[in-house]
């Protein structure tokens, strides 16, 4: 059960918190503020009160503070409906402490158990997500300048251990930030949690106890009951301001990473027109450390919607892998629809896994599947693979000699009967490039033209009585040759889509 303090001396209809005024935790709490500027005078605060020691204690702090600074304070309580009785004890427990210090309330409550089942997250998961959300919205509907937690040094002891057994980085051994983007601010960072329950004894206070922090069955209760209590008696009795003071450094040191990764990753940022998602230089890439390199594929994944906590550090690896030691053409798809694709020195981010070489269909001579060629003109792809255009021309001067660029105009004789067919490539095809006197698989004519792999399938081809008489950009046919005596020909242009432009090898 959760049970109102008693101790003290004083009834518990006493709801006060115009206690502790001259306290040092006061004057500590007041230094700690200004130091960090976590927040200044006449902001608009919203607390997040759940009505245990800790969240109270920060309460009566900010009502001591609210008149010599001029702040205005209001409290949020999130019901997590999860304690039964217990849960709405200490939602009206906050609602009167909140009426009797005239402080504006607002409260909502959720289902958390049942929308942890429903959408497959834990339940400690869920419940922070729904009460962060519920604070968010509050803030944004009546426009608060910040939140602020409750959170102290031994939850951050707590959590940096949490985080270490996970493999967490530096950024995630930083621990609870002290001041979040987002408008979120832990104040009471800088206390232990005994000193606070012996400020509230010792002033009065209220307070109300939550049974399920004794439930070792969630890992952070397993951390607070018997892992630290072990390290501060066996190793060191002040680990708590130990490991908060590691939190501190690697928070110095991830801020001074993210500003290097901030300006690596303008140098290595390419243009990519209108296409959505990121493209950077490789080559500019291997000149930072890893380090850096795989900040910049996490900052750009998360940018692209790719959530932090599915991004493992075998993702970052693999990626670097491509980009360090890779073929020039490769890719790699990440969970939840992102996709890593290398073409020679770009590498392309993208949450379209609509792109060439993975989910273009190839295309064989069924109905439907071929693009008829009954007379020249000009010829649509499917999924952004561009155009082909074939007119009548002059034969040039030379018969199309050997070339590596890339795609590059073909010509062939006029006397070449339509109708033709564009397809793509399917499985089992054989290719006579012009001057040979045999056949080659068209995948080994292609890979020896260095041809990526994310093209293959959707390089149009250029088929008469199911020959190849064209790769379309490539390469002519032996079937196809000019001859001396032709006086008009076929021009046959690809003009590759936006998609396939970025995989096009460099010239």
């Amino acid at each position: 059960m959760s049970l109102l303090n008693d101790r003290g001396g004083q009834p518990l209809q006493d709801l006060s918190l115009q206690k502790g005024s001259s306290s040092q935790l006061l004057a500590r709490f007041k230094g700690f503020v200004k130091k960090h500027g976590l927040f200044s005078k006449k902001s608009s605060i919203l607390a997040a009160v759940s009505g245990g020691p800790d969240s109270i204690c920060l309460l009566n702090l900010l009502v001591l503070l609210s008149h010599p600074w001029a702040l205005s304070v209001s409290v949020a309580h999130f019901d997590h409906c999860l304690r039964g009785e217990e849960s709405r004890r200490d939602c009206e427990f906050v609602k009167a402490i909140c009426a009797a210090n005239s402080i504006p309330f607002f409260t909502e409550k959720a289902a958390i158990g049942k929308m942890a089942k429903e959408k497959g997250l834990c339940i400690q998961d869920m419940a922070r997500r729904a009460r962060y959300s519920f604070l968010e919205r509050i803030t944004s509907r009546h426009g608060f300048d910040l939140i602020v937690t409750a959170h102290t040094m031994d939850d951050q002891a707590e959590e940096i251990i949490f985080r270490l057994c996970r493999g967490a980085g530096p950024g995630g051994l930083s621990g609870i930030r002290l001041k979040r983007t987002d408008r979120i601010a832990r104040p009471l960072l800088f206390a232990r949690k005994e000193e606070i329950l012996q400020y509230l004894y010792a002033n009065s206070i209220p307070f109300v106890t939550d049974s399920s922090n004794l439930n070792t069955k969630y890992t952070r209760n397993k951390i607070r009951a018997h892992v630290l209590p072990v390290i501060q008696q066996k190793i060191n009795p002040a680990a708590v301001k130990a490991i908060f003071r590691v939190g501190r450094i690697l928070s110095e040191e991830d801020e001074a990473m993210n500003f290097m990764t901030r300006k690596a990753l303008s140098e290595c940022r390419c243009s990519i027109d209108s296409l959505p998602g990121e493209m950077l230089d490789t080559y500019r890439l291997r000149s930072h450390p890893a380090a850096i390199r795989k900040r910049i594929y996490r900052k750009i994944l998360v940018s692209m919607g790719q959530s932090p906590g599915s991004l493992r550090y075998d993702h970052l690896e693999k990626i670097d892998e491509i980009v360090i030691h890779g073929r020039p053409s490769s890719w790699y798809c990440l969970p939840h629809g992102c996709m890593v694709v290398r073409n020679y020195d770009r590498l392309y981010f993208s949450s379209d896994r609509n792109l060439p070489g993975k989910t273009i269909q190839k295309t064989g001579r069924k109905e439907g599947q071929a693009i008829i060629v009954e007379r020249p003109g000009v010829f649509m792809l499917p999924k952004d693979a561009g155009r082909v255009e074939i007119r009548e021309d002059a034969c040039p001067d030379f018969k199309n000699p050997p070339s590596r660029t890339f795609p590059r105009p073909l010509w062939m004789p006029a006397s070449q009967a339509f109708p033709m067919e564009i397809t793509y490539r399917m499985k089992g095809d054989r290719f006579q490039p012009i001057g040979m006197d045999h056949t080659v698989k068209l995948k080994k004519f292609l890979i020896n033209r260095n041809i990526p792999r994310q093209l293959r399938d959707i390089l149009p081809l250029l088929r008469k009585n199911s020959k190849i008489v064209a790769v379309i950009g490539v390469e002519i046919s032996q079937y196809a040759k000019i001859c001396d005596h032709d006086s008009k020909c076929l021009l046959v242009s690809w003009m590759p889509g936006p998609r396939a432009s970025l995989f096009m090898p460099p010239a």
